[in-house]
């Protein structure tokens, strides 16, 4: 498989209809030409096949405005409690997206794969959702894109067998680095953090791994006040900024306060093995950002971002994913020193975003 640079991509829920196709994503996509999105589409809890509803049609428009972006339909799998037919069921709707013309003229409703939600990660389930997988690529080819929710630490078999895993999904301010899989997989790792309180996006993106972490989503959004995935947040243009700008070397910059303003939207348990050995002092995602050389208080930043500028990580064909892999280096020196003195102070279980979405 061909070897590229890291990139990290922003993996973007899209759980609401949107008549105009989310303009607030389109927006961030045209200030930031090279940022790639992960776009998570779940029009009904799930798919529909009318070809005359009109969220089919932002699928090709989408895909003609983001051409490195990667567009997946959401399928619950109810923590492996969820049939098997039923889910391949799922799957094989969103694949036949691919047969509807939608209306205008603008092309078909063609999706890249998957995204697996409520993903049970303990090592019994490992078969369950290798089934999973396999029927995913069944169904969209062998370079079908999957992505694995369990929102908490998994083994790496389910690295092997999914293009990206959420490994984190829950309160920025309880995130630690412990969490993520060892170096060698980080590629494949995903970010979901929700209550953003720092004043800066730019150097809390670098803090947690940007571009050498696979995908990341911040927002400031309050689970206390909203669902914090049907809506944008204050910050969602710095954010994609940060990220963009950490791709690029140059940090981002912060946006103008006007532009920072909030914007509405429609829009387990697992075991883990080859873990990055803990530092016995914890330390968290904004105490860790806070000390960074590049902590800022929200004014425009030039910084380089912390860690490499590229990674060699195996591909697939589908935009900028990684293809699954098995990794063993567990290495962690290229990385700043505070972020290998990260240990987990989470514990538990996080909320996925089954609890989080509209029934």
């Amino acid at each position: 498989m061909p070897l590229v640079a890291a990139k990290t991509s922003v993996l973007l829920p899209l759980y609401e209809y949107s008549e105009d196709c989310w303009p607030e994503l389109q927006t961030a996509a045209s200030q930031n030409p090279t940022l790639d999105f992960v776009l998570i589409l779940n029009p009904d809890s799930g798919p529909l096949s009318d070809p005359t509803n009109a969220a089919l049609a932002c699928v090709p428009k989408l895909r003609a405005l983001l051409p490195g972006s990667t567009l997946v339909g959401y399928v619950r799998t109810g923590y492996g409690e969820r049939g098997a037919d039923e889910v391949r069921r799922d799957v094989d709707e969103y694949a036949g997206w691919d047969g509807i013309e939608v209306e205008g003229g603008l092309g078909t409703a063609k999706l890249d794969g998957v995204f697996f939600d409520e993903v049970e990660g303990g090592e019994g389930n490992e078969e369950l959702y290798r089934g999973h997988a396999e029927g995913a690529r069944e169904a969209f080819g062998q370079e079908g894109t999957v992505v694995f929710n369990p929102g908490t630490t998994v083994g790496d078999a389910y690295y092997a067998m999914a293009n990206v895993v959420v490994a984190y999904e829950s309160a920025f301010a309880d995130y630690s680095d412990s969490l993520l899989p060892p170096r060698s997989l980080l590629p494949q790792a995903a970010i979901m953090l929700h209550d953003f309180s720092l004043a800066s996006y730019t150097s809390t993106v670098a803090a947690l791994g940007a571009p050498a972490l696979g995908s990341i989503f911040i927002t400031d959004a309050k689970i206390d006040d909203v669902d914090v995935y049907q809506t944008w947040g204050g910050g969602w243009y710095d954010f994609c900024r940060a990220v963009a700008g950490a791709n690029e070397g140059s940090g981002g910059e912060e946006g103008e306060e006007g532009e920072k303003g909030g914007v509405s939207a429609s829009g387990g348990s697992g075991s883990s093995t080859a873990r990055r050995e803990s530092a016995a002092t914890s330390t968290t995602a904004s105490e860790a950002a806070q000390a960074s050389p590049e902590y800022d208080d929200g004014a425009s930043s030039s910084t380089t971002p912390l860690g490499p500028t590229s990674s060699p990580v195996a591909t697939g064909s589908t935009g900028s994913l990684p293809a699954p892999i098995v990794a063993s280096d567990s290495s962690s020196s290229w990385l700043p020193s505070w972020f290998d003195d990260l240990s987990s102070s989470a514990g538990g279980r996080v909320e996925p975003w089954g609890f989080l979405r509209r029934r």
